[in-house]
């Protein structure tokens, strides 16, 4: 009887997980880049504000919403959109900084953007508190006001806590209305200025305003 070899062979499956880190948005950082700025010019460290961040987000949503970079909201000025958050500031002491085409972990790289423009007087009023938010992977909003030696209230919004948007049926969580689609005009030209009332679109990056 002639010997029959075995030979096995061990096929070794080795799985790799691929995990996605997802970048989030950091606004703690955001404000650490702004009290460095306002350090330097012997300006008072800042505090994120929880009533001026729902302002800026405000902006932000809508921005998002209409795809372009403006100072303008079909709920309001920026004053009113301040104080439908319940906070008081002075003697109409406000402002406000838009970007565009800045991801999640371009925190530094935004702040730059308005330091390098007259947007840096809005970082370095020492008179100001802020918010910032963030939304649609590329829309910034810093919010600056003065607050009022009263002291800010709490009210129950007269506006929805969350916005539908009829053109893709998505709920966002935000303090944003429903912004009508037939009562704005967005202009369809914008100018190479950075510090012109409306930018880019999201489709070209790196825009302030």
């Amino acid at each position: 009887m002639i010997p029959i070899k075995f030979s096995c062979a061990f096929l070794i499956i080795s799985t790799v997980t691929l995990v996605t880190v997802v970048n989030a948005f950091k606004p703690q950082l955001v404000l650490q880049l702004v009290n460095d700025e306002r350090s330097k010019v012997g300006a008072p460290a800042l505090t994120l504000d929880g009533q001026l961040t729902q302002a800026a987000q405000t902006q932000t949503d809508y921005m998002v919403y209409s795809g372009n970079l403006t100072h303008e909201n079909p709920i309001g000025d920026l004053g009113k959109r301040i104080r439908d958050t319940g906070y008081i500031f002075s003697d109409n002491n406000y402002a406000e900084n838009v970007a565009v085409g800045y991801g999640t972990d371009e925190e530094v790289r935004v702040v730059q953007s308005w330091m390098s423009s007259s947007d840096q007087q809005n970082i370095l009023n020492p008179a100001f508190t802020m918010g910032v938010a963030f939304g649609g992977e590329t829309y910034w909003t810093q919010v600056f006001a003065t607050p009022s030696e009263q002291t800010s209230v709490n009210v129950r919004p007269s506006i929805p806590t969350s916005v539908n948007f009829p053109t893709d049926g998505v709920t966002l969580p935000t303090s944003s209305a429903i912004f009508p689609t037939d009562s704005v005009i967005l202009p369809t030209s914008v100018t190479s200025e950075p510090t012109s009332m409306f930018g880019r679109t999201h489709e070209q990056t790196g825009e302030i305003a």
